[in-house]
């Protein structure tokens, strides 16, 4: 809430207060209602007052509520918190704030790069819900009670419970910034790699708390503070486009990794074998570094080499199994054509000191 005091031309006092519709109303001893002016508040007043909200937010809306208080000629003197007491509920602003038009088809993207979207939010719930049907987030079929989760249902669950409704919630509504916290936390802590984008001061908590927090330019300054990636452009593609190109990098550096740990555990296995089976050293130390180098120059190509797009079709992990797999396979891979160069070199060209046969081949 927030509110202001003013003096009118009569110079008389008022205090005018905005807010969330729920927490003006708690405020409110009298309601202004269609076709009956102003009332005491009573609980039918204020569950025709939350039905008109509703309503509203059903159609997209978001709502501020405003409310009044006659007050004794203002002063240099500040407002108070009990000032804010005893008002007079008046009616709604209300805002229609439309998803973007490309948003429904970022939302595809994702769930095709097998990203599961949520909405944390401090929005009314009914709103939040029309918006994620409008962008296809949920279903038509899907029923409100079964996608929505509000902070109060929140407030009053076990960590074992959150656990168990993270798969079956999608939208989770009327947050408070610790609430965005521990919802990120728990999908965490159920093996989720987690990022969170947002931009206002409420989402501080959860951009720091995220596995990838994601603010854009026109955040504001704490948000961008506490995000680890900063969007120059508010577009959802540019997250699109980052999780593609962040799995294109991380499947171009495991083929970097397995062909450089094969190439090295396969020259370490060809000196183990000849130096346990030759009575001389079969490589030296240059032509180790020059195989080394040719291995390298092979590598070089990978920044440029295609990715299948199945690759980059679902998440990937950094894959140490499957590295130690190709190293293992592949490394000797290679060492088999080394030990048949080194029995040729010695049955069949009767080279015996590798050394030697360096120094000769010099001098002729």
């Amino acid at each position: 809430m927030l509110s202001i005091a003013i003096n009118d031309e009569q110079h008389k006092g008022v205090i005018i207060t905005k807010g969330a519709v729920e927490e003006v109303l708690n405020k409110c001893t009298h309601l202004e209602l269609p076709d009956q002016g102003t009332v005491n508040a009573t609980e039918s007043g204020y569950q025709a007052v939350l039905g008109m909200a509703k309503q509203l937010n059903s159609q997209g809306l978001r709502l501020i509520a405003i409310a009044i208080k006659p007050f004794p000629q203002i002063s240099d003197i500040g407002l108070e918190t009990h000032d804010e007491n005893d008002l007079t509920f008046v009616g709604f602003c209300t805002f229609l704030d439309p998803p973007k038009e490309d948003a429904a088809d970022a939302i595809a993207a994702l769930k095709e790069h097998g990203v599961n979207v949520k909405i944390l939010t401090g929005d009314a719930p009914e709103v939040t819900f029309k918006v994620a049907r409008d962008i296809g987030l949920i279903t038509q079929e899907e029923r409100f009670d079964d996608a929505v989760l509000s902070g109060k249902v929140l407030a009053g669950m076990t960590k074992a419970e959150l656990a168990t409704a993270l798969d079956r919630i999608v939208i989770f509504a009327k947050l408070s910034p610790c609430q965005k916290l521990e919802v990120v936390q728990a999908l965490r802590a159920s093996g989720k790699v987690t990022g969170f984008l947002g931009d206002g001061v409420n989402d501080a908590l959860a951009l720091r708390g995220a596995d990838v927090g994601i603010s854009v330019d026109s955040g504001t300054e704490i948000a961008k503070d506490a995000a680890a990636i900063i969007l120059l452009e508010k577009d959802l593609k540019c997250v699109v486009e980052g999780v593609h190109l962040g799995r294109v990098t991380l499947i171009q550096t495991l083929k970097y990794i397995k062909i450089a740990a094969s190439s090295n555990f396969g020259n370490v296995f060809s000196v183990l074998v000849a130096s346990a089976w030759l009575p001389y050293l079969p490589m030296t130390p240059l032509q180790i570094l020059l195989q080394n180098l040719l291995y390298d120059l092979s590598q070089a190509s990978i920044p440029w080499d295609n990715v299948d797009p199945e690759m980059t079709r679902l998440p990937r992990s950094w894959e140490h199994r499957s590295i130690l797999k190709f190293m293992i396979c592949f490394g000797p891979t290679s060492s088999i054509f080394d030990i048949v160069t080194f029995s040729t070199n010695w049955w069949l060209f009767g080279i015996r000191d590798v050394n030697n046969a360096w120094r000769v081949s010099q001098a002729q």
